[in-house]
């Protein structure tokens, strides 16, 4: 049996969940992370079959389609190992907990919202033909992005698409625009880039994003009889950014000042509170291309053979501090040439003013 860290999602994503038969050097592996996208993706399918809305599932039906889900992408071999030891099986039932949690609280994330959940595990990759995932570098170079975006909610009108990006995640991943702004946490807004364009050429509809969240898949212990209100389900809020219109802001949940899906308060005046993590339409595009605009700097480095390893230190945390490949490395600060970047925090408000600098001169992609 392998060892597994402490932290209960660290074998998520990092080892799966493996046997060894040590005479035989077979190695059974499950990949609970995607054993988590796929039950949430076959459940989310089961609900658009059977004619229900994400808001108007009764709980027992939940219950009852998501053994179903969750029997579908378990076959016989993960069984076994999952079957395999008490270790295992105690796994095994704390990714049906966990299972159970998220689909109750992502139904009640939605009762009082105009959106619904429209695309789950959509793919893009070097084989379509989006332009906003193609990203031309110096010298002919080009840069091919793929994903899978966990989750694209939906609310549509006439001639309009509001669209909300939600990335499922096993560890305490937060959205820090911070780290955005330095290159180091793109994914939501890729997302956010590939399904506009999606969308649009579906529809041919203008597109207007309404939100970039990220979930966590967590299981805290807690008195059930107290997860049904408010105040226990604040611990399973979102992480994000809203659009700050607040007729969308309203179409995202509608009903409460004190919002109950992501951290975000409404003022006596009817609009978001001054240190809300809100941002206009027209900043979330311009994000959109401050993000284009890094990757392609980060490629265009790349080519050029720059590839030393190039620790950072923003907020006293630095990469190296969990990273599995420190005894291998050989980076060690101090030495010539092998400094750590001090990366310079800065309010959420000055940020979004450099990004729009930093894009002002080529004007906004449409």
């Amino acid at each position: 049996m392998e060892e597994f860290s402490s932290c209960p999602f660290k074998y998520f994503c990092d080892y799966g969940l493996g046997i060894t038969e040590r005479k035989e050097f077979k190695v059974y592996a499950v990949d609970l992370g995607n054993l988590f996208h796929g039950a949430l993706e076959y459940f989310s399918n089961l609900v658009k079959k059977r004619g229900y809305r994400w808001k108007e599932i009764p709980e027992e039906v939940q219950e009852t389609m998501l053994d179903e889900a969750v029997d579908a992408v378990m076959d016989a071999s993960i069984r076994d190992v999952m079957d395999s030891s008490a270790r295992n099986r105690y796994k095994k039932q704390m990714v049906r907990r966990i299972l159970s949690r998220t689909v109750k609280v992502l139904c009640y994330h939605l009762r009082n919202s105009a959106f619904e959940p429209d695309r789950f595990e959509l793919k893009f990759g070097p084989g379509d033909s989006l332009e906003r995932t193609k990203i031309p570098l110096e010298d002919g170079h080009r840069i091919a992005l793929k994903g899978v975006i966990d989750r694209v909610d939906l609310y549509e009108e006439d001639d309009k698409i509001y669209l909300k990006i939600i990335d499922y995640k096993s560890g305490s991943r937060k959205f820090d625009i911070n780290e955005l702004y330095y290159g180091l946490q793109m994914q939501l807004v890729v997302y956010l880039n590939a399904a506009v364009e999606i969308y649009r050429k579906e529809t041919g509809k203008e597109v207007e994003p309404a939100g970039i969240f990220y979930y966590q898949l967590q299981d805290p212990i807690q008195d059930e009889s107290k997860v049904s209100g408010q105040k226990g389900m604040n611990v399973f809020r979102m992480t994000g950014y809203a659009n700050s219109d607040t007729d969308i802001i309203d179409l995202l949940e509608h009903g409460t000042r004190n919002l109950e899906s992501f951290s975000l308060n409404i003022t006596n005046s009817g609009l978001p509170e001054k240190r809300a993590n809100v941002w206009e339409t027209n900043d979330f595009v311009r994000v959109g291309d401050y993000v284009t605009k890094t990757m392609k700097k980060i490629g265009d480095r790349v080519y050029s053979g720059e590839i030393k390893a190039s620790p950072y230190l923003l907020g006293g945390q630095t990469p190296c501090d969990y990273c599995s490949y420190r005894p291998v490395c050989g980076f060690e600060p101090g030495d010539p040439g092998q400094e750590v970047r001090l990366l310079e925090k800065h309010k959420k408000e000055e940020i979004l003013d450099k990004i729009r600098e930093e894009v002002k001169e080529d004007g906004l992609h449409s």
